[in-house]
């Protein structure tokens, strides 16, 4: 059993910004944390796309990366604002939350 939750990280952590869970890139981490995935990606990270034989450190590294990547795509789509300090949600980001729309789907909107 596996989880999928890295296939649509994206819409989720548009959601939880959305609904002020996560609030900076540090709390998405730690969300993430929370989730099956984290389990999932200790146990079988090749299904992941991630090394196996990481340490700790480096496997809470690629945790952050697939963080940043995704609220960095957001913040490009006009989905959220980001600072130094915090993300928070744009119009738009609230439309693709409160009707669950894909990201692909909502960049294809906005152009």
């Amino acid at each position: 059993l596996e989880s999928h939750l890295h296939l649509h990280l994206i819409e989720h952590l548009n959601a939880e910004i959305v609904l002020g869970t996560v609030t900076d890139l540090g709390v998405a981490v730690e969300w993430l944390r929370s989730t099956f995935l984290y389990v999932r990606v200790q146990h079988n990270p090749r299904h992941y796309k991630i090394p196996q034989n990481l340490q700790q450190a480096q496997l809470e590294d690629k945790l952050q990366e697939m963080c940043m990547r995704e609220v960095n795509a957001l913040a490009r789509a006009g989905l959220i604002v980001m600072n130094e300090v915090d993300v928070k949600p744009t119009p738009p980001g609230r439309l693709m939350a409160r009707y669950c729309v894909s990201f692909n789907t909502m960049e294809t909107f906005i152009q």
